[in-house]
C-alpha cells in the first residue's frame, strides 16, 4: 500500500484514506468527523517506508482532486473578504445552494457550516491546507462547508462560455502556432495577439501561445491554473506548465458552438459514421445542407434547421475526431455545429445592432417572427434582418457592418423555433439577390 495507490483506487470518490499500513478505504461523506492529533497516525505504509498511512483505528484522509474539476482548495478568508460580491447566511447551506446563489459570478466558496461568498476574482489567493477546511455544511452533513476564516473556494468554468479548461504543457509545447510575454498579459490581450489562430492559452502570469491543434490534450484540476495575470491580477493566467486555454470564437465564420444533441436529433437531415471522421469530411458529406455537427469523434449529422438551439460550453465538445487527433469532434451528446457558407443562399451573418440601426428604413415586431416573413415585409429593400426573436428591420444598405461571431445571433425565431432571428442587438441579416 501507498498514498498513491489509495488515490488510484478511489478515483471516482471524494475522499480516500489509508490506516493500518495496508489499508485503503473511500467515500464520498464522513460517517464521523473525529479529528486526531497527527502523531496517532504513526505507521509506515507497506509499499513506501517514506510515507505514513495511518495506524490503529487512525487514518490519514486526502481530497481526491479528480473528484470535483470545480474544487480549487481551502483559503484564508479575512474582515475584508477573499470572495467580496455577496454572500448569505444559510442554516441549510450546502455546496449546490452556494453554487446556484452565486449564478452570476465565477467563483463560490462555502465557509463555517452556514456561510456562503461570491465574486469575480479572489482579493487574497492565500491556501491552507486541506484539514483547516473541515466544518461539516449545516444542509448536508455528507459535506464539508469550510472552517473558522477557511473557506472551500469553486470556479464555475462555464462563467466563460470559450473556455476550455486548464491543461497541461511541455517544453516542445500544446500550441506551437506562435508565441508572447508580456508584464501586462491579460486574457483579452493575448486573444488579441492571436487572432489568426483557433485556440489560444495563457501560462505563468505572463505567457500567451497560440494554435490550431493541441499537440497534447491533457486536462487537469482548475486549481492547478493559479498564477494570476500580470496585467489584471482578477484574471487567471496558468500556472506552471499550466495553461487555461480558450477557443476563439472570431476563427471561423461558418463555427457556431458546442450544442446539445438528443435522440431525435438537432440536425435531422442526414447522418453517417466513420472511423475516418474529421470536420472537412463532415463538410463534404453535407454539401446541400445550411447546417453540419461532429460527435462522438466519428459521427457526422447534416441538416438545414437547428430542431432544438441549446449552446452548451466548449469544454464539453473535446473528443479527438477518428480521422484527426488535432481536431475536436462534439463529445457525448455533444456537437460542434458549423454553418456551411458555400451554401449558396441570401445569408450573409451575425452582425452588430445600434440604437441608429444598421438596418434603419422600416422595422416591425411581430409575435410569430418567421425568415420568410421578415422577407416579404421587407419587399422594397435589399436587405433584410432578424433580431432579438421577433423584430425585423430592413434597408438597401447596412449603415455598419460589424460582423460578429456566428455563436452571438443564437435566439429562436418565435414564429418558427427551428429557424434563428438573431440576438440581443445582433441582427441575423440577408441580402436579396439582384434582379437583372
Amino acid at each position: 500500500m501507498t498514498v498513491g495507490y489509495c488515490k488510484k483506487f478511489c478515483t471516482k470518490y471524494k475522499f480516500y484514506g489509508v490506516q493500518d499500513s495496508t489499508w485503503c478505504f473511500c467515500g464520498n461523506f464522513f460517517t464521523e468527523n473525529v479529528r486526531h492529533p497527527e502523531r496517532e497516525c504513526n505507521m509506515k505504509c507497506s509499499g513506501n517506508n517514506k510515507e505514513i498511512c495511518g495506524g490503529n483505528w487512525r487514518m490519514n484522509i486526502y481530497r481526491s482532486p479528480e473528484y470535483n474539476n470545480e474544487y480549487l482548495g481551502c483559503f484564508q478568508d479575512q474582515t475584508s473578504r477573499t470572495l467580496a460580491d455577496k454572500y448569505i447566511n444559510k442554516k441549510s447551506m450546502t455546496v449546490e445552494y452556494c453554487r446556484k446563489f452565486c449564478t452570476q459570478f465565477q467563483f463560490y466558496g462555502v465557509q463555517y457550516s452556514t456561510w456562503c461568498f461570491c465574486g469575480n476574482r479572489l482579493t487574497k489567493n492565500v491556501k491552507k491546507p486541506e484539514g483547516e477546511c473541515h466544518m461539516k455544511c449545516k444542509g448536508n452533513q455528507r459535506q464539508i462547508c469550510g472552517g473558522s476564516w477557511r473557506m472551500n473556494i469553486f470556479r464555475k468554468p462555464e462563467y466563460d462560455k470559450d473556455y476550455l479548461g486548464c491543461f497541461q504543457d511541455q517544453s516542445s509545447r500544446t500550441f506551437t502556432g506562435k508565441r508572447t510575454h508580456s508584464k501586462s498579459m491579460t486574457v483579452e490581450y493575448c486573444r488579441k495577439f492571436c487572432t489568426k489562430f483557433q485556440f489560444y492559452g495563457v501560462q505563468y502570469s505572463m505567457h500567451c501561445f497560440c494554435g490550431n491543434f493541441f499537440t497534447k490534450n491533457v486536462r487537469h484540476p482548475e486549481r492547478e491554473c493559479n498564477m494570476k495575470c500580470s496585467g489584471n491580477n482578477i484574471q487567471i493566467c496558468g500556472g506552471g506548465y499550466r495553461m487555461n486555454i480558450y477557443r476563439n470564437p472570431e476563427y471561423s465564420e461558418e463555427y457556431l458552438g458546442c450544442f446539445k444533441d438528443h435522440s431525435s436529433r438537432t440536425l435531422a437531415g442526414k447522418y453517417t459514421n466513420n472511423k475516418s471522421m474529421t470536420v472537412e469530411y463532415c463538410k463534404k458529406f453535407c454539401t446541400k445542407f445550411q447546417f453540419y455537427g461532429v460527435q462522438y469523434s466519428s459521427w457526422c449529422f447534416c441538416g438545414n434547421s437547428l430542431t432544438e438551439n441549446v449552446t452548451k460550453p466548449e469544454r464539453e465538445c473535446l473528443l479527438e475526431c477518428s480521422g484527426d487527433k488535432k481536431q475536436f469532434c462534439g463529445g457525448s451528446l455533444r456537437m460542434n455545429i458549423y454553418r456551411n457558407l458555400q451554401l449558396k443562399n441570401e445569408y450573409l451573418g451575425c452582425y452588430q445592432d445600434q440604437s441608429s440601426r444598421a438596418l434603419p428604413n422600416k422595422s416591425t415586431n411581430y409575435k410569430a417572427m418567421t425568415v420568410e416573413y421578415c422577407r416579404k415585409f421587407c419587399t422594397k429593400y435589399r436587405f433584410y434582418g432578424l433580431q432579438s426573436s421577433s423584430h425585423c428591420f430592413c434597408g438597401n444598405r447596412m449603415t455598419t457592418k460589424v460582423k460578429k461571431s456566428e455563436g452571438d445571433c443564437n435566439m429562436k425565431c418565435n414564429g418558427n423555433r427551428k429557424q434563428i432571428c438573431g440576438g440581443s442587438w445582433k441582427n441575423s441579416i440577408y441580402r436579396k439577390p439582384t434582379t437583372n
